[in-house]
């Protein structure tokens, strides 16, 4: 049984630092929004199938 420690909604986060940061967090046990422009949508995917992975 995972401890949820808060809530995030992180804008950016199919790359860069705001990647990074969704990791970090997901990691944590924080419950994460993801988010990025709508032209990012393939590399935002990508990034939440990893969290899921990891999670």
């Amino acid at each position: 049984m995972s401890i949820v420690k808060g809530a995030a909604l992180v804008t950016g986060s199919a790359h860069g630092i705001g990647r990074g940061i969704v990791f970090r967090l997901a990691r944590d046990w924080f419950d994460i929004a993801p988010n990025d422009a709508s032209s990012q949508r393939n590399q935002l995917r990508a990034v939440t199938n990893d969290i899921e992975k990891i999670c």
